[in-house]
This record gives C-alpha cells, structure tokens and sequence, in this order.
C-alpha cells in the first residue's frame, strides 16, 4: 500500500490498559485502504510493546526522543501522515467498524471542505450538511456550537490541516482552536454521530480541563482570538455582539467566584480576561441568541438535496 486515503493518527501516553482495544478497532474496519500510525511519547508502561506486537504493514509505530505532550506529538503524527484525510483515535478510544467507511464516503463527495465533524440528533436539521464560516460561528457564539465534541469525532481533510498549521501549542487544550481555525478557512462538513467512541474515564485530563477555571480561560482567549482573525466572518456589529456573549459569560464566573469565596480564581479570571468595567451587570443580562437555521423546524428540517448525499440512489417516480 503506497497511497493510503486516510491515516488514522493514535497518539498513546501510558495507554497499555485500553491499547489493544483501541488498535483492533482499527484493524477490523470494512474500509481498508488506511494507514494507522502510532506515535508514543515517552510511556513507561509497555504501550510501545503492546503496539509493536501486532504484524499489520498498515501500522506505523514511532516512539518520541523525550516527553513532548499532547499536541506536539499530534502533529508529529500529522507531519508524517500520507492520507488524503487523517482522524485521531486515540490510544483509549475506538471506532465503529463502518466509521472510516462512511466518513470517507461523506468527504469523497464534499472535497472543498476542510474538516468534517460528527453530530449529535438535532430536531432542525437532517444530515449531512455543508456549513459556511458565517454559519458555523454564529452557531459557535449564538447558538448550539458545532465543537462541543470529542476531538475523534473529526476527520480532518490532510493538506488543509497542514497547510492550516495543525494543533496549535501554545495552549493546554487546542481541540477546539485547531477547529475553529480550519472553520474559518474553509466550509465545514457535518455529518451523523455513532462512527466513532472515545472513552470517558474517572479523573481524565481532559474532563477535569473543561470543568475549571483554567479551561475556561482558554476557552475564551481561543474564542477571542476568532473575532480578531482577519478571516472572521462576522460583521463589526456582530463582532460586538459575539464579544457581549462572552463578557457576559466571564461576568457570571466572576460573579458565582466572589460569592463561593473563591479569591484566587476571581484574581486569575481578572488578570487573564480582560473585563468589562460594567461586569456586574453583565452577569445578569441574557445572552444574546441567533439561531444560523432560523426558519427550519422539525416540520421543515435543513437539508441538502438528496442528489448531493453520496448514499442517495437515483429513482423514477412511478405515474400513472
């Protein structure tokens, strides 16, 4: 195999408890022009033997020279990935054995889009569907957002991701900035849920990040760091009104610390966000809700025309 379509990234750290699951996963899909590419960073359990354990000429196995984290160790996959797609599934994640099939599907037949992300059930919307960046952040800063999902649950087109700069590293959590970078230069793909399993465990890195203070603050500087992007594709009317939500946001946090006592995280929320001289206010204001669907209901869902779904067979209306 030369020219695999898609690489599967695994990026492992001390994964030995759920490895094999994670690899079979992998090997067992009925798509199988892939290439898996294992890249460890440093682990001192035995994930390096479980990976190199398996014989499979489509698997990849590198380990790094010393400990580099997360999302440099993403991109190292990234810079040596050969598909035409790539998707991470990591070394405690797993995907379904039809997932790389129909993801493959869906982007073969929408090629100018940069990412395409799996979603979740939504009584407005039948998919698949092709977001604008217009769309995608006014669902992102109005609305429902489009990213509030497991990074294995985005297949992200090779070259517009390279060419895009991969992960971000600058943060503790660049899930989210890596998409929201893509959706700014590209239209995005959203396509349906259950192809891909990531694994909740107690105590996660990941969970515990997005539940504090620490990842709250990210979270806002990587939404803050969209509205000045030059490719933004909001207006300044609406940049004003993106930036309201999250001042109201960050207003509400610095309102429930002072009245938990937490001294330390109003200073840290203070110091690292800039705030809003009326904060006080803000936290009891309501934010300010567009719907990028409005319109579309469950009687009349939004959809593309069933000639551009790849799964759609031609048919002859029968007359009488």
């Amino acid at each position: 195999m030369s020219q695999p379509l898609v690489t599967v990234g695994m990026v492992t750290y001390n994964s030995s408890h759920y490895l094999k699951q994670a690899i079979e996963s992998v090997l067992v899909s009925s798509y199988h022009n892939f290439e898996l590419i294992i890249s460890d960073d440093c682990s001192s359990d035995n994930t390096i033997d479980i990976a190199r354990s398996y014989s499979d000429p489509r698997i990849n196995i590198y380990k790094t020279e010393q400990n580099c984290y997360q999302y440099h160790n993403r991109n190292n996959v990234l810079n040596k990935a050969k598909g035409k797609y790539i998707i991470y599934i990591d070394g405690d994640d797993m995907i379904y054995p039809h997932g790389l099939e129909y993801m493959v599907k869906m982007l073969e037949a929408f090629p100018n889009v940069g990412m395409a992300v799996l979603s979740w059930y939504r009584n407005n919307i039948f998919w698949p569907i092709i977001l604008s960046p217009k769309r995608f952040y006014t669902a992102e800063f109005f609305h429902k957002s489009f990213v509030s999902t497991a990074l294995s649950h985005v297949i992200f087109n090779t070259a517009k991701f390279k060419q895009n700069g991969g992960f971000p590293t600058i943060h503790i959590s660049s899930d989210d900035l890596a998409r929201y970078r893509m959706a700014l230069n590209w239209d995005t793909l959203v396509i349906s849920d259950n192809h891909t399993w990531w694994r909740e465990t107690p105590g996660q890195e990941s969970s515990k990040l997005s539940k504090s203070l620490q990842g709250f603050i990210e979270r806002h500087q990587q939404k803050c760091e969209v509205l000045i992007n030059a490719n933004c594709p909001f207006n300044e009317k609406e940049k004003k009104m993106a930036y309201l939500n999250l001042n109201i946001a960050v207003s509400k946090m610095l309102v429930k610390s002072a009245l938990l006592l937490k001294i330390k995280s109003f200073v840290k929320l203070s110091k690292t966000v800039k705030i809003h001289p009326l904060f006080l206010f803000n936290a009891f204001k309501k934010p300010i809700v567009i719907d990028p669907f409005e319109g579309h209901d469950s009687s009349n869902p939004y959809r593309i025309p069933n000639g551009s779904n790849p799964y759609c067979k031609s048919y002859s209306k029968e007359t009488t």
